[in-house]
């Protein structure tokens, strides 16, 4: 994926806004995700060109790829630890249980 691409897509279909044209392109990522999974339950060698292994490592990085090329960067450190801070599940993907939130002791 270049950035010329983007533009390209961006001028054409969203009145050059590149990170909107990013953000189509990651969904339509999405979906040939979902095929590809879908495809290598009844044909595990399909779709060749895809990696065998680590699919969603591959799939995020191309997603993060897709957006950092339209131009987009990650927010600060601090808006992530506070985003986190506010999700009311473990994204640990381990089964456990939220840990305790402190009190406010203001």
């Amino acid at each position: 994926m270049t950035i010329e691409f983007l533009s390209a897509t961006a001028y054409a279909k969203h009145k050059g806004d590149p990170i909107e044209a990013a953000v189509d392109l990651v969904a339509v990522l999405a979906e040939v995700h979902q095929e590809v999974l879908a495809g290598r339950v009844t044909n595990p060698s399909g779709f060749p060109s895809w990696p065998q292994r680590n699919l969603p490592d591959y799939v995020a990085r191309r997603f993060v790829a897709t957006l950092l090329d339209a131009g987009w960067t990650p927010p600060a450190d601090a808006d992530i630890a506070e985003a986190i801070a506010c999700l009311p599940v473990d994204l640990g993907g381990e089964g456990k249980s939220p840990a305790p939130r402190p009190k406010d002791v203001s």
